[in-house]
């Protein structure tokens, strides 16, 4: 049997997490109380995953697809999803309860109505408890909750409901830079997390009872990147007091710090405890011996290195066991040599030892199941296509040692999504991050000087990028195809743009061009359907166009729309100057224009009609009218058969005719 539910239910999420001071409890603030009603109205409706998010001023709100499980004792369930566009504290959700198979309907009137945030099909309840699960790996997102977290519980005996939150807070922030997880453990080794069973005490707050325990909570840097030295993050544990106190793990690279408080430290649920800064002073010392590679695999095998005399030692053993590999060597490992991993496909993790200063050409080509590798601090060079076609590598952190990045590194590293790189390195060389399609972050070095051809061709992912104000050269294709950039500021100092730098960046809606610009290459904008003005250096008045010494170098793509009229003061007309410009209905080319260069129109598909002025041919490239509609090709009356004679004219006699 189903029951449709449309039901008023006030909902609780209400806490104030505050900390004053590192190992000091701070109780909720004045004046908010939990349990405040929160109305919520509860009907079906899938939605998309979000966290409950924690506001600048502590207080925790519903998020848009926010969902809960809803329980009506033992007899009933349903996921419940809210139904808000923006972030409230009053919100309606909307779902369905079911009736559980081998129910009984009888007496309705004792049971309870449970709800659990955040909704998972797992969940329980037995009429008198919730058994939920609290993650014993937690990801990490500044200042609040990863997605769908926070565990809350609510129970009543009609639809109005006040939801709780099960566990305690510990904030804690970081020092040092490439910080990548924490993991917290008492010091007595005490349950922290697991599968929990949630019964109401008798001021109905809600008491967990373990029924699964883990004694370590590992939270883990948000994907392909490292906790932000002085940003806070939230480790969520079960409501207890640690009599000796609790020690916290950093994880940097192969290296480690614990930071480790003895002193007795409660946990009460909603009261937040912090560390703050818990890495300051701390020495991070690698586990991973000189003389030995570890590793993971995707089956559970050997890895065997295609080049295994490219390491500066000699192989010894190569053994896995308990699910992790490891390569023991004669003596330190002081590079990975040039296709040292070439098609190692099993490849899934490796820790680079700290003696490593190179990583060769294509150390790591073609290893597409690779999905983290961590380097240390030293490494200086990373070869030619060393990580070419890792597919899946997520997870890389770039040393501050690093003064050289070799040509197309990254190619094809589409799952890369965040990279730093350091000052040291001065050149992006060519096809670095090329194809780098998931890459959505970039920070760049003040000392960078150049980025170099296909540096970052079809990095598709990146919506802006800094480029420093010590680029003096933006080379071929530097940018081409990078859809997503909407914002792009090209530094005072710049001097060269190369051919299609930025060609179909379609997202570009203005360019300012440095004064200090003293080349511009052909079809620099081309494709960049949203350009709709330049401004700066060599623009036009109007903004339509890129004029240098009377030549067009580029035009505004979105602005040519309906009948364009070229400058008068224009004498060149630049190859592929106008190209694609298919909302261009008609054209008009004065009289002071005396070279059209190649491709010049070529696919302004819209067009309708060309009128060129002058009595005398301009010189005319190849293609400069194909693919344009057999539009009708205007010229001054006493001068038709001299065009229809003309080199690049000729090609196009059937339709040119004398102006009117």
């Amino acid at each position: 049997m189903k029951n449709s539910i449309v039901c008023l239910m006030t909902l609780g999420m209400a806490l104030l997490w505050a900390c004053s001071g590192i190992e000091q409890e701070t109780p909720l603030s004045e004046g908010f109380q939990e349990g405040t009603e929160l109305t919520v109205r509860a009907t079906l409706a899938d939605g998309a995953d979000t966290r409950t998010v924690l506001r600048p001023d502590k207080s925790i709100f519903w998020t848009p697809g926010d969902a809960i499980n809803l329980f009506y004792g033992d007899l009933s369930s349903g996921k419940f999803t809210t139904d808000i566009t923006e972030p409230k504290q009053v919100t309606n959700f909307v779902g369905t309860l079911t009736t559980a198979t081998g129910s009984s309907e009888a007496g309705l009137g004792a049971r309870k109505f449970w709800g659990v945030y955040p909704y998972n099909e797992e969940n329980t309840c037995d009429g008198s408890s919730v058994t939920i699960t609290l993650p014993a790996v937690q990801n990490a997102v500044t200042e609040t909750f990863a997605d769908n977290f926070n565990p809350s519980v609510a129970m009543a005996s009609g639809l109005d409901l006040a939801f709780y939150n099960v566990c305690a807070p510990f904030y804690f922030s970081v020092t040092q830079e490439n910080v990548t997880s924490a993991t917290f453990k008492g010091n007595k080794n005490e349950i922290l997390a697991g599968k929990v069973k949630v019964k109401m005490d008798t001021d109905g707050y809600p008491v967990a009872t373990v029924v699964e325990g883990e004694t370590s909570i590992t939270i883990n840097a948000p994907a392909g990147d490292s906790f932000v030295p002085g940003a806070k993050y939230i480790i969520l544990l079960l409501p207890q007091t640690l009599s000796a106190g609790y020690t916290v793990s950093f994880k940097q690279g192969a290296a480690q710090a614990e930071c480790v408080v003895s002193t007795s430290s409660e946990f009460a649920r909603s009261k937040g405890r912090q560390k703050l800064e818990a890495d300051k002073d701390l020495k991070y010392v690698s586990s991973q011996p000189e003389n030995a590679i570890y590793y993971t695999s995707t089956d559970g095998a050997v890895v065997t290195p295609y080049a295994p005399e490219n390491f500066g030692a000699t192989i010894v053993s190569n053994e896995y066991t308990n699910g992790q590999g490891v390569i023991t060597f004669s003596g330190p490992v002081t590079k990975i040599g040039k296709s040292a991993f070439d098609g190692c496909s099993t490849l899934a993790s490796i820790y680079v030892p700290e003696k490593v200063s190179n990583i060769g050409d294509e150390a790591f080509l073609r290893c597409t199941n690779l999905t983290e590798i961590v380097l240390p601090e030293g490494l200086l060079t990373i070869g030619v296509s060393s990580f070419s076609n890792c597919s899946k590598l997520s997870n890389m952190i770039l040393p501050r040692s690093l003064s050289s990045i070799g040509n197309y590194a990254f190619n094809n590293c589409s799952s890369l999504k965040n990279i730093t790189i350091y000052e040291g390195v001065t050149l992006i060389r060519r096809g670095t991050f090329n194809g780098c399609t998931g890459l959505t972050k970039v920070s760049l070095p003040d000392c960078i000087t150049k980025i170099d051809i296909s540096a970052f061709f079809k990095c598709s992912g990146m919506t802006s990028i800094n480029i420093p104000t010590s680029v003096t050269n933006i080379e071929t294709n530097a940018f081409t195809n990078c859809s997503s950039i909407t914002e792009l500021t090209l530094p005072q100092g710049l001097k060269s743009i190369g051919d299609q730098a930025f060609s179909n960046c379609k997202k570009i809606v203005s360019m300012a061009i440095p004064d200090s610009v003293n080349n511009i290459g052909e079809a620099v904008f081309g494709g960049c359907t949203s350009l709709q003005s330049f401004s700066g250096k060599y623009a036009s008045s109007d903004g339509k166009f890129l004029v240098n010494s009377g030549r067009i170098i580029a035009v505004a793509l979105a602005s040519m729309q309906g009948s364009i009229t070229i400058p008068s003061n224009v004498t060149t007309i630049g190859a592929s100057a106008f190209r694609s410009c298919s909302a261009m209905t008609a054209v008009t080319i004065p009289e002071s224009v005396t070279s059209i260069e190649d491709d010049a129109f070529y696919n302004c598909s819209g067009l309708k009609s060309v009128t060129v002025l002058p009595k005398t041919p301009p010189t005319a490239g190849e293609s400069i009218l194909t693919q344009t509609n057999n539009a009708p090709i205007y010229v001054p009356s006493a001068s038709v058969t001299t065009y229809k004679a003309a080199n690049g004219w000729s090609n196009y006699s059937g339709r040119i005719f004398a102006i009117q």
